[in-house]
Parts: C-alpha cells; structure tokens; sequence
C-alpha cells in the first residue's frame, strides 16, 4: 500500500466513525496522538494551527454553552480537535496532489481525478497570489488596519485572483486537449507506507471493529 493511500483510508475511517459518536474512548484519542507523535514532520506548526482554528471553534462552543448546552459542546469541541489533530498530523506539508494520487490509486474514474488535478493546480495558485496581498496593498500605499477601506482592497485583489484562477482553467484545459488528452491522467507510482502508517490504519480498523462488537 503506497502513503497516499494509506492517510487517507486513515482519515476516512476515523472522521466517519468520530461524526456519529457522541462518547470518546482511548482508542479515539490515541489514533491522533499516535499521528501526532510519530509521524508528524512538523509538530510545531501543526500545534500552532491547530490553535489558531480552535479560534473559529472556541465561537461555536461558546454559543452552545450560552444555551446551557453543556453536553454538546463537549462534544463538538473533541471531535472538532480530534479530527483536526489527525488531518494536520497526516497532511501537513503535503504537495496538492497528495489526496489526488490516493484517489488515482484507489482506481477513482479518470474525469474526476482530472477535475481534482486542476483544482489542485488552481487551489495552490490562487493560496499562492493570496498570500502576497498584503505585500501588494503596501506596495501601493495602502496601510493595513481595520478599516472598511482595507477590507475592500482585500475584495477587490482576492475578486481578481478567483477571476485569474477561472482564466488559468480553461487555459489548462485548452492545453491538455491540444496535448492529445484521452481521459486518462497518470502519476508515477508513490512512496510506499511505512510500519507506523500502517499500524495507525490498523488501529482505525480495529477501533471501528471495536465499535461495532460492543454496540
């Protein structure tokens, strides 16, 4: 079993069996504390994301919690980090076309790993021309403060970037069809999973398998 594969069996078995649990056992926070530990290149910054998007979290548990609502915003506060903990650990670093290879591989329809293809290629084009707006806006006098002035400048360049992206699609697809394409897109063949990846796609087997046995 090649890398790509293997994270994304992990992801999918552990998102799917978390969304429809409203109890957490060991093995649900060991899962993500294994990726975490073992296999994350980068654990600062995925520690360091993962608190910034508790942010958007903390606004979510908070109303609950307004509502006397204790109980689930338990629940959406774990799970809500549980599985983030997990994707951050598996895909942090990881080129665009990652999920797309582990489609191809699992043997997806041709049209939709070409669809995936080109919006992998404009999704990391348009994150690319976003991150330098604040360095246009200063360049052009603009002085980055709260302001409603700012907050239309920010529109207005990230308008024009989801303009540029929709232009670089139909560029892309007029390229691929004077190239002769046929339906058919490959990738060279990925790096294979090692011990621990494949023992956390075991230990999310098993934890679904312990589910099932004890409901």
């Amino acid at each position: 079993m090649n890398k790509p594969v293997c994270y994304l069996l992990c992801i999918i078995l552990y998102d799917f069996l978390l969304l429809n649990l409203n109890d957490f056992g060991a093995f649900d926070f060991f899962i993500p504390f294994f990726a975490f530990l073992f296999l994350c290149p980068d654990k600062k910054s995925v520690f360091f994301w993962l608190l910034g998007l508790n942010l958007f979290i903390l606004f979510i548990v908070i109303s609950y919690l307004i509502n006397n609502e204790i109980q689930n915003a338990k629940i959406i506060f774990l799970r809500s980090n549980l599985i983030l903990l997990l994707v951050l650990s598996l895909l942090f670093n990881k080129d665009q076309y990652f999920i797309t290879k582990a489609l191809y591989e699992l043997k997806f329809p041709q049209k939709i790993i070409a669809i995936m293809v080109i919006n992998s290629r404009l999704f990391s084009d348009f994150l690319q021309k976003t991150k330098q707006i604040p360095k246009t806006l200063k360049a052009r006098g603009v002085n980055l403060t709260t302001s409603f002035f700012t907050y239309k400048c920010y529109a207005n360049l990230i308008g024009k970037n989801i303009v540029a992206s929709l232009d670089l699609a139909f560029e892309i697809f007029n390229t691929m069809k004077v190239r002769g394409y046929k339906d058919k897109i490959a990738f060279l063949h990925s790096e294979k999973a090692h011990f621990g990846e494949i023992m956390l796609l075991i230990l999310s087997v098993l934890n679904i398998l312990y589910r099932i046995i004890i409901n």
